[in-house]
């Protein structure tokens, strides 16, 4: 209140005059803090009954921004995107690594390299894969081949690249 006046401007209660004295000051805040509290109950009674009308399942309508028809497809093809894990968090360290697809599985083919193991210091070849090389997956029974990465990525990198000359 006090900063208000000495700003200039003139505030003006309807339902009684403002007082001087320290009790009306004391009667003005105990109003105000009320108020606050009054406020802040009316908000949490609002949200607690939007919450409990969507609960069971009474929401208010909005309308839609797209059909029916493309939400439900782009939901198909996120539970698809999500089901083939295309690409890893970090992208793809093998040339075609959630470019392709396998025809049997329709998985995403990705790249895992076998390591040095038994080479004799030798980096053994990379192999692309897709679920179906792992057993575990399919009853324990591999339904499909890997692939290797060297001729694969051979192929599709002098062969794009001539197109392109």
């Amino acid at each position: 209140m006090e900063e208000i006046a000495t700003s200039g401007v003139a505030l003006v209660f309807l339902n009684h005059a403002i007082g001087s004295t320290p009790e009306e000051a004391l009667l003005l805040q105990m109003q105000g803090v009320i108020a606050e509290y009054e406020r802040a109950k009316i908000m949490e009674r609002n949200r607690r009954g939007k919450r409990h009308a969507a609960n069971r399942g009474s929401v208010n309508a909005v309308p839609a921004l797209i059909s029916e028809e493309l939400f439900l497809a782009v939901q198909a093809q996120l539970d698809e995107n999500r089901q083939r894990a295309r690409q890893r968090r970090g992208g793809a360290s093998y040339l075609l690594q959630g470019l392709t697809v396998c025809a049997h599985c329709h998985y995403a083919y990705y790249g895992r390299g076998v390591g040095y193991g038994a080479a004799n210091g030798r980096q053994l070849p990379s192999y692309y894969r897709c679920r179906g090389t792992d057993a575990h997956c399919f009853g324990g029974v591999r339904v499909c081949d890997t692939r290797r990465c060297e001729p694969i990525d051979w192929m599709t990198w002098y062969g794009s690249k001539w197109s392109i000359y």
